[in-house]
């Protein structure tokens, strides 16, 4: 730890932040965090300086959004919390999965239609909020002035948009929810990295002609007005649109962990919805 600014960086848990998180995981409260911070770090959490790779080369212009591919040597970590949760190595390697010790987090490479990268994405490994965060700030170090549109994007669509003889999609929340999909079997996955389907991903979705399968965590009750699950299939008004229904014997509220057979069969049993007006709009 560095007593300066509070930074610190566990080596056998690979988890790292500012004196928040540190204090946070030492079971202090949100109270008694903001009392014994000094005013000088409230509200931030100080970032290590990081130097990029040589074959970096940041782009002379702030309005181009395709990034160097070198820029992925920054997280090229093997992320200790996906190994723990049964993720194989050789997915994480496919797919660029890395970690990102400053800001304890599990990061993913977001690219566009044709496969160059255009961000990064990093899931917290702390149970903070939000849980999956497209970059921003932490890449205007090397790139100023550097911003991306992160609600025009769907994890890994441009991989999906290429299988001949596409049949239907899953639709889920964060990146490792789509990695297990695909460690299971299920190709056809993409993710909304978050709970919001806006207009630019449903259209997206949209695009590739096939039914749309709902495989969204079970954070809240369905029926309920800010239910993604609704609020996705509104904006998929249009488009053949199924939900998966997760075992309720079984107490998972997410893809992680599920075998591949159950999520196989989770998937190719998904019910048809229909939106209606109404107190309780889901209908089987």
């Amino acid at each position: 730890m560095k007593l300066e600014t509070g930074e610190w960086y566990c080596a056998a848990c690979q988890r790292g932040g500012g004196i928040r998180s540190f204090l946070k995981l030492s079971g202090l409260s949100h109270s008694a965090i903001e009392a014994v911070v000094p005013k000088t770090l409230k509200g931030r959490e100080e970032r290590p300086k990081r130097t990029l790779p040589r074959s970096v080369v940041a782009p002379e212009k702030s309005k181009s959004v395709v990034l160097p591919e070198a820029l992925l040597g920054l997280y090229r970590r093997c992320p200790k919390y996906m190994i723990e949760r049964g993720f194989e190595k050789s997915i994480l390697k496919a797919y660029d999965i890395g970690y990102d010790s400053a800001h304890a987090r599990v990061t993913a490479p977001i690219r566009d239609r044709d496969g160059r990268l255009i961000g990064i994405v990093g899931r917290t490994t702390m149970n903070e909020e939000p849980r999956y965060k497209v970059y921003g700030y932490e890449l205007d170090e090397h790139f100023p002035g550097y911003t991306i549109d992160g609600q025009a994007h769907l994890w890994d669509y441009h991989r999906v948009a290429q299988i001949e003889g596409l049949t239907h999609v899953a639709v889920v929340e964060g990146f490792t929810d789509a990695l297990w999909c695909i460690q299971c079997g299920i190709e056809a996955v993409v993710a909304l990295l978050g709970k919001s389907m806006s207009e630019e991903r449903a259209k997206l979705l949209s695009s590739l002609g096939v039914p749309i399968v709902l495989m969204l965590d079970l954070d809240v009750e369905t029926g309920d007005r800010h239910d993604p699950r609704r609020i996705a299939t509104k904006k998929l008004r249009g488009r053949p649109v199924r939900f998966v229904q997760y075992p309720r014997d079984r107490g998972e509220k997410d893809p992680v962990g599920i075998p591949a057979s159950i999520l196989k069969g989770m998937v190719a049993s998904a019910t048809s919805l229909t939106w209606r007006p109404q107190a309780n709009p889901w209908a089987s």
